[in-house]
């Protein structure tokens, strides 16, 4: 229940500007980052054209690698530390804490260094190749857990602004309109017993 009085209404007023205020501030958000989510969706397609080339391109050097010293391959895939460390990040990006991978690729360094007298410079090759792209994988999968992130936001704002336009301001709306037809209401009633006062003092004088 909304209490009558041109305190309230003040009160309600003020609430109504608010609302008003942070759809205009949220619509605005929300520009940005739908701009920001076309912009990384386009940036994200061209880095997959890039990675799936990248990666014909190593597969094909590991066969050239392979023909030429099979065994060599065989015995560094069971040789090689496959594990990576990598240092997971966070920034904030539109009030958003965004996990990021390292964007430079460490230096290369070669497994093939105990086999001076065997190695190809197809085998090196193949080797240094397949460890740019497993890092251009992780640049790649920072960019698609952004654009998650993004979606996120965008969902969420709109949502944001749904609850103020379809909710919260109408809601206000409608109990300053209430306030003010009591009000006025009391007015006119004020107005006439005002009035019958006169009247009747007239009437006794």
């Amino acid at each position: 229940m909304v209490t009558t009085s041109r305190i309230e209404l003040l009160k309600q007023k003020k609430l109504l500007g608010r609302a008003e205020l942070g759809i205009e501030l949220l619509e605005e958000r929300l520009a940005s980052l739908l701009d920001e989510f076309k912009r990384l969706v386009r940036e994200i397609s061209v880095s997959f054209d890039e990675l799936v080339d990248f990666d014909r391109e190593a597969i094909s050097i590991l066969g050239l690698a392979i023909a030429d010293e099979g065994n060599l391959v065989r015995d560094l895939s069971k040789q090689v530390d496959k594990s990576t460390k990598v240092d997971l990040q966070s920034v904030k990006v539109y009030g958003l804490d965004i996990p990021i991978l390292p964007r430079t690729t460490p230096e290369f360094k070669s497994q093939t260094h105990q086999f001076p007298l065997s190695v190809s410079s197809a085998v090196d090759f193949s080797a240094e190749r397949f460890f740019k792209l497993y890092f251009s994988y992780l640049t790649y999968i920072d960019q698609v857990i952004f654009l998650h992130r993004l979606g996120s936001e965008i969902r969420r704002t709109r949502r944001q602004i749904m609850v103020l336009e379809n909710d919260i301001t109408p809601n206000l709306r409608s109990a300053i309109l209430q306030i003010e037809l009591v009000l006025e209401e009391r007015e006119r009633e004020e107005q006439v017993r005002l009035r019958r006062f006169k009247q009747t003092k007239g009437r006794q004088l």
